[in-house]
């Protein structure tokens, strides 16, 4: 379900990217010029994803985003559970993810896309509790991403208590 906004009409989150509200909500702001247009800047945290729960969020949304007038010169990838692979033994299944990104990456590497290189690092998701053997998972990623793969992140399980 969309997240449209609270009760005073604010955006309230990106749960499911919901891009018409979230456009209409911008729109209601008033737009600012960026303070020093010529500053190289790294965005060190964003997701890519498309699926059913959270939408639609890839290369042109980032580009979309991203270009307000900074000059965002790379950006870097963390995990969001996203294109895990199906298949396969499941402490490889999060390598389904950077090699998704690192595919985004290499289009955004071309040049086709504009000057930024997007995804020019990757922070993947291992499962640490595999002890000495997550070390075959890190160096398959290493692989996969051409080392673009620059480390882990591990989410820590909530619990109420």
């Amino acid at each position: 379900m969309a997240q449209t906004g609270d009760s005073r009409g604010e955006y309230s989150g990106l749960a499911y990217r919901n891009d018409a509200d979230l456009k209409a909500w911008l729109a209601k702001r008033p737009s600012e010029a960026a303070l020093e247009p010529d500053l190289p800047i790294i965005d060190p945290h964003h997701h890519f994803w498309d699926t059913p729960q959270r939408g639609r969020y890839l290369l042109p949304e980032l580009l979309a985003d991203i270009g307000g007038g900074h000059n965002i010169v790379a950006t870097v990838f963390l995990e969001c559970r996203s294109m895990f692979r199906k298949d396969g033994p499941a402490e490889m299944a999060p390598l389904g993810e950077v090699e998704f990104v690192n595919g985004i990456a290499a289009m955004s590497a071309s040049g086709g896309y504009g000057p930024c290189r997007v995804a020019a690092a990757i922070i993947g998701h291992a499962d640490l509790r595999l002890g000495e053997t997550v070390q075959d998972v890190l160096e398959a990623g290493i692989a996969a991403t051409g080392g673009r793969l620059r480390g882990i992140r591990w989410s820590i399980p909530y619990d109420a208590s």
